[in-house]
């Protein structure tokens, strides 16, 4: 996905109507005209999907060793991205609030279990 992205940018960033879009990305009507090409949309799609993933791996792995219940989550990660981070975060306090157990932090701690 990486090399994908990569080589996405570059043929994005080769055009110089593209580039003169994001130069001046204060200016939203030249955002959007640099967006309105295929190879710019492209390596977007590929910079979301590479997020979503990253973020959803998180999601699934907090929710395995916390016992959490986490399909909603990655299901609106995948399609609407934060709105499934804010949903595993809720979810997460949901349980907590239920439950005796503490829960872990995966960006806190190691996961290295040092019982």
């Amino acid at each position: 996905l990486s090399g994908l992205y990569v080589y996405l940018s570059t043929i994005s960033l080769s055009d110089p109507e593209i580039l003169e879009g994001f130069s001046n990305s204060q200016n939203l009507s030249a955002l959007t005209k640099a967006f309105s090409y295929p190879d710019t949309v492209a390596t977007a799609w590929a910079h979301f999907i590479a997020a979503d993933l990253f973020v959803g791996r998180w999601i699934y792995l907090d929710g395995l060793r916390n016992k959490v219940f986490t399909a909603h989550s990655l299901l609106l990660c995948l399609f609407f991205g934060p709105t499934g981070i804010l949903s595993h975060l809720v979810t997460r306090k949901v349980k907590s609030f239920f439950s005796e157990d503490e829960l872990v932090d995966l960006l806190a701690t190691s996961n290295v279990d040092t019982k």
